[in-house]
């Protein structure tokens, strides 16, 4: 019997050893896409399911900037409007950005690889890598002005590190401004990008440094409050390099008629599967102070006939104690309708030339650069009206109304631009919640509750850790959450938030 067991494992030994030089594929999995996909196909899925994602705003364990941002209000489930969200909430949208960084890094590493390098110069593969590095960059900036301090050093750099360090958001955002500097001066706009796979912008690379140049502008101005000379600084540089200067330059990602609905704002909104998610009050308020003619392509006026753009309350009662109803609430309008009723695909915007502008007024106002403050907050609410298909008489009149004109316009430049910035962000939830913290305006409204209203100190300002990151990173988390007051807070400021 030993014998037979010596020959057993001697055979077994010599068959191993002849089936090492195949061992690697042999146990490679062809289906996935780590090493073994062609980076050009990796491309417009990462962008759709990211997109897709960040727009999607409302549903469980969804993006929910939209209710932080008073853009919208829950119907439904009411508790998520005075901020009593369910303990996962936010695990899917800090998963999905980080997840989208991986998946832009192996798209950079792959571009590199045989036999997808093949034939491409070194100029066309720097811009493959430059396209994945600003929408890195852009994942990064989405988190850290959300959530404040996050993994970012660390992050999806290796396998091995699976509980990555919290940086500070002071050490990432002056890093992610000079990222952009640099990625800028990587592309070359005679060489080819990804081509048709490009979804964005069909592979035009003079299209990416504007879109690089434009995100440094913002995110310059995020630290006007906080480091002004850093800021002043970055501003010149980005508007030397080219920033956008029309709404014929906006970024923005076409859903197209593949998906159920144009947009994903609808598929939990209005007509659009159920009455979940309306209009909120806050912005109906905004807009219906100065007969906003946009009013009329953002929303269906379906409230009362004294009031027909009615929003919904901040607050936790039931909708059955609302006089109005199911339709007596605005909700999306005919822009964001299904994609059989419309003749062109619905676009979300990711910055725009009206963005631009009215960051242009405020630099010149905070003396960072030359110019007329009031030219360029006249040309960013001008853009934003013509984007929205106001005509032009309807765009002259609202100009010219006292409660809108720039000289004329109630409070400080920070009260102006900041409320016709909150009107023309819309549906951009994620900016307007972080521009709204930054200028202080328009006012949110406090939630009511059951037994009270919270304070105007109670108002969101920062998206909480999730819950998988507290109990999957617990000490790095842990530090995060010392190094902010001690409290996992929605009411703690993130670091350039100084007002």
């Amino acid at each position: 019997m030993m014998k037979k067991i010596i020959l057993l494992l001697i055979g077994f030994f010599i068959f191993m050893s002849s089936c090492t030089d195949g061992f690697e594929e042999l146990n490679t999995d062809p289906k996935t896409p780590i090493g073994q996909t062609d980076p050009s196909f990796i491309l417009p899925t990462a962008l759709n399911s990211l997109m897709n994602h960040h727009v999607y705003t409302g549903a469980v364990n969804e993006n929910q900037l939209g209710t932080f941002s008073q853009y919208f209000a829950k119907y439904d489930y009411t508790n998520e409007n005075i901020y009593d969200f369910r303990g996962n909430m936010f695990d899917t949208h800090w998963g999905s950005l980080y997840r989208s960084i991986a998946v832009f890094r192996d798209i950079a590493r792959l571009v590199e690889v045989a036999p997808y390098n093949n034939g491409l110069s070194q100029s066309a593969l720097n811009n493959r890598k430059a396209v994945s590095e600003i929408m890195e960059i852009w994942c990064f900036h989405q988190l850290t002005d959300q959530f404040g301090d996050v993994p970012y050093s660390e992050a999806a750099q290796s396998p091995d590190i699976v509980t990555p360090k919290y940086d500070k958001q002071s050490d990432i955002y002056p890093d992610l401004i000079k990222r952009l500097g640099a990625v800028v001066e990587s592309i070359d706009t005679s060489a080819e990008g990804f081509g048709p796979t490009d979804v964005f912008f069909d592979g035009d690379m003079n299209r990416w440094v504007v879109f690089a140049n434009s995100l440094k502008l913002r995110l310059a101005m995020r630290l006007a409050d906080i480091d002004p000379s850093v800021a002043s600084t970055a501003v010149n540089e980005a508007l030397t390099a080219g920033v956008l200067d029309s709404n014929n330059d906006n970024i923005k990602y076409y859903f197209n008629t593949a998906n159920a609905f144009m947009s994903p704002l609808r598929r939990n909104d209005g007509e659009a599967g159920w009455v979940d998610v309306l209009i909120c009050e806050t912005f109906t308020d905004v807009v219906n102070e100065v007969e906003d003619p946009r009013r009329w392509y953002m929303m269906y006026g379906w409230g009362p006939e004294d009031k027909p753009f009615n929003g919904y309350p901040l607050t936790y009662q039931t909708k059955g104690e609302f006089p109005h109803g199911d339709w007596g609430y605005a909700f999306l309008g005919w822009n964001f309708r299904y994609g059989d009723e419309r003749d062109y695909p619905w676009a979300h915007i990711l910055i725009d030339y009206a963005e631009v502008e009215f960051l242009k007024a405020e630099a010149v106002e905070r003396g960072f650069i030359g110019g007329d403050a009031a030219l360029h907050y006249t040309n960013a609410v001008t853009a934003s009206l013509e984007y929205w298909e106001v005509g032009s008489d309807a765009i002259t009149t609202y100009l010219s109304r006292p409660d809108v004109a720039y000289a004329t316009a109630e409070g400080t430049w920070k009260q102006k631009i900041g409320t016709q910035k909150y009107i023309a962000f819309f549906p951009q939830s994620s900016e307007a919640f972080a521009e709204q913290r930054r200028l202080d305006y328009p006012a949110l409204t406090p939630p009511v509750l059951v037994s009270g209203q919270l304070t105007q100190a109670d108002i969101a300002t920062r998206l909480p850790y999730p819950i998988s990151e507290v109990n999957m990173n617990p000490i790095n988390t842990t530090a995060a959450i010392d190094g902010i007051g001690g409290e996992n807070s929605i009411t703690t400021k993130v670091w350039w938030d100084v007002n």
